[in-house]
């Protein structure tokens, strides 16, 4: 549980949890689905699972939605500046870099996540699409630059696949 003294200076296990052991831990259909990856890409996958997995914890676990907000917000900032100050930043910048991935998808989470906070409802269709694909989409947009995929026509498929895997699963 993230208490409302903790601060993005002090890195909420990131730094002490491998990517691998956090996808082991948290996402078991994702993990034995990298037995199917290279290692490099396996280990890719992981990292950005990581880093998902931080900011929905950050949102989900803390006891002090105001913080959680302010916290949310350091890190959407960080991103547009690509400040390296925590650990998950960093990773994913580096992860970023190194899959050549556009920053936008993962601001685009973070305002998503932290959207969270204030309760999710919905008055209109268009509000629900782009809660989906906050929360889905943007991650089908990265995993995609994490496995390598050049071809544009598929980024609508990996946004729509995962904004309706998250409708299903009661995400609303």
């Amino acid at each position: 549980m993230i208490t409302s003294a903790e601060t993005l200076a002090e890195p909420l296990d990131y730094a002490a949890s491998s990517a691998e052991g956090t996808l082991k831990r948290h996402g078991k259909s994702f993990h034995f689905a990298g037995k199917f990856l290279s290692q490099q890409s396996f280990e890719r996958c992981a990292r950005l699972y990581q880093f998902c997995r931080f900011l929905d914890d950050l949102s989900d676990e803390c006891d002090d939605p105001k913080l959680a907000a302010q916290q949310l917000l350091q890190i959407e900032e960080d991103l547009l500046q690509t400040n390296r100050r925590h650990p998950a930043v960093a990773d994913f910048l580096d992860l970023a870099n190194e899959c050549d991935l556009d920053l936008a998808p993962a601001v685009e989470l973070v305002r998503g996540v932290r959207g969270d906070l204030s309760g999710v409802a919905f008055d209109h269709e268009a509000e629900l699409k782009q809660y989906a694909y906050r929360v889905a989409g943007t991650v089908g947009l990265m995993m995609s630059g994490v496995l390598g995929v050049t071809d544009r026509s598929a980024f609508r498929h990996a946004v729509d696949c995962n904004a309706t895997h998250q409708h299903r699963a009661g995400c609303q």
